[in-house]
């Protein structure tokens, strides 16, 4: 991947002790570089020590450009250039300040009386985010002073950027991972999701668009203990978009991955359930995903087409064979699906779900009745109405103690696959089709870093279709549940980004390991907790 890395790294300093032992500070994901571009050169203003640099994406090399009155940039919002001057904004102020280029004295305030997120000057036109309220404001300045103020509403619930490309105006946020296009009167064009967590900056360079990312990973050295940093990079955004009568399909930058998944025997298999045939899912080709090729890791496999799906199926002659797995090299893009007419989209209203699956969902209990939407809403607005309420009843912490997903709802908190099961639940419950998908997800933390990563654990989202049956339409579950301001996520709300790894349609197993032979047998009695791995290759163009 091509990373161009900033060498302004934050992180939290680790106090070693005298007895030897050491104290890690929790880390507090923090925003604190601003950049901007002037005369093709790209300016980095740094808020923690109050510097300003300038920038070489070729060479990652910064230079410090103020030398005095360091003080003055400190705890600052936003950087930008105006009739030859630096602009940033005070906070404590509530003023923007414009400073000299040679000795950065003010040399001319301006005072407001809204909340600034992150600002952009374009020509005589300051482009504002006001987080708290959503609100974005176009205000116009003749010598300085406000001449004309505008009001538009942004969609988004974190912190922003902003960056003007031939007369558009692009907004990053960076609790969504998502970037949104806005014409100048202020309507949304499209939206797309970020390569990267953390979008904090936008520069146009060398007819380039570039982002900057804040770039947290996890570090581990003292005790082999861990602790997050943040290692901010600029990456080139590549988005491709496709229009059709109703929906938008927006796509951004492409990967290959190498995809490793392996399962393991327990040691005290009895030597009679031998011979024995063991299936693991292989991943399908998507809209987001294209599988490129899959090899065995060691045992080989015969591929099994069975209702839809296929598997990987290993045939086990004696307890000494103690590892099945194989490699899918994947290509990988995030998708987004922008609904233009939510009225002319109808989704499928089919129940895929299964007798045995309704009552394991309990889905006919009365409890669940209270969701049901009666309002004549466009189906697209049911669905984000029954996923926000979800989200507004749950938190992300493993339930070990609920006997149903009544229960879990009553008790405020789950995993991803209880928010999917409850969603699944509140879909069916008003005739909209849907399915749960169930695979892995590359941590997102760590792939600003080369090498080999571990997935720890599987994860399940949902999917909702169309009514022609032309699109399957990916809604993320408990990781995009994220609120500010009473606004919930949008981000990947009928979109996925390119770290998920779908293995299968519904329950995980007996869908992601099944054993045909012994179908009595559940697979944790025989399987130790899989090792899962994924190797980002290179990006494509």
């Amino acid at each position: 991947m091509n990373l161009h890395f900033v060498p302004l790294n934050k992180y939290d300093t680790v106090i070693e002790h005298f007895d030897g032992s050491i104290t890690i500070p929790p880390h507090e994901k923090k925003r604190y570089l601003f950049t901007c571009v002037d005369e093709q050169q790209i300016y980095i203003l740094n808020t923690i020590d109050g510097c300003i640099y300038h920038y070489s994406i070729e060479n990652h090399e910064i230079i410090q450009l103020n030398h005095i009155n360091t003080n003055e940039f400190k705890s600052k919002i936003g950087i930008a250039f105006h009739n030859d001057c630096f602009v940033c904004f005070d906070t404590k102020k509530k003023a923007f300040n414009w400073y000299k280029k040679d000795n950065f004295e003010i040399l001319h305030s301006l005072k407001v009386d809204f909340d600034v997120n992150n600002f952009i000057i374009n020509n005589n036109i300051i482009w504002i985010c006001d987080r708290n309220n959503a609100a974005l404001r176009k205000i116009t300045l003749s010598q300085f002073q406000i001449d004309n103020i505008r009001l538009f509403q942004y969609k988004g619930i974190g912190n922003t950027s902003l960056l003007i490309i031939n007369n558009e105006l692009f907004i990053t946020d960076s609790e969504e991972n998502s970037i949104r296009c806005y014409d100048f009167e202020g309507n949304l064009k499209y939206e797309a999701i970020t390569p990267f967590i953390d979008p904090i900056g936008q520069v146009f360079y060398h007819q380039q668009h570039f982002i900057l990312y804040g770039g947290l990973v996890n570090e581990v050295g003292y005790e082999n203990r861990c602790w997050q940093e943040q290692k901010p990079f600029f990456h080139a955004l590549k988005l491709t978009i496709e229009n059709t009568h109703s929906i938008q399909i927006i796509r951004s930058n492409a990967f290959e991955v190498d995809f490793y998944y392996e399962e393991h025997l327990m040691d005290n298999v009895s030597e009679e359930l031998f011979p024995m045939t063991i299936r693991l899912a292989l991943p399908p080709n998507t809209i987001h995903q294209k599988v490129m090729a899959v090899v065995p890791l060691g045992l080989p496999f015969e591929i099994i087409n069975e209702n839809d799906k296929k598997y990987a199926q290993f045939s086990l002659i004696n307890p000494q064979i103690k590892a099945i797995g194989y490699k899918a090299t994947l290509q990988l893009q995030s998708i987004k699906f922008n609904v233009l007419n939510s009225d002319a989209l109808q989704l499928k209203t089919d129940c895929f779900l299964t007798d045995t699956e309704k009552n394991e969902l309990d889905i006919e209990s009365s409890y669940f009745n209270q969701f049901i939407i009666k309002n004549n809403f466009p189906d697209i607005e049911k669905v984000k109405i029954l996923r926000n309420t979800i989200y507004s009843k749950l938190y992300y912490k493993k339930n070990t103690t609920a006997q149903s997903f009544e229960e879990v709802l009553k008790d405020g908190f789950g995993t991803c696959g209880d928010y999917t099961s409850l969603l699944l639940i509140l879909l069916t419950k008003n005739n909209i089709a849907s399915q749960s998908v169930g695979g892995y997800k590359i941590p997102r933390f760590y792939i600003s870093q080369s090498g080999i990563m571990s997935i720890y654990y599987n994860h399940a989202w949902i999917e909702v279709f169309d009514k022609e049956n032309k699109y399957v339409f990916p809604i993320e579950s408990s990781s995009d549940d994220k609120e500010f301001e009473k606004r919930y996520s949008e981000g990947q709300f009928l979109g996925i980004d390119w770290t998920h790894i779908k293995l299968y349609n519904g329950k995980a197993y007996p869908n992601l390991v099944y054993i045909p032979s012994h179908p009595e047998i559940h697979p944790f009695d025989i399987l130790k907790k899989a090792g899962v791995f994924a190797v980002i290759k290179q990006e494509l163009l």
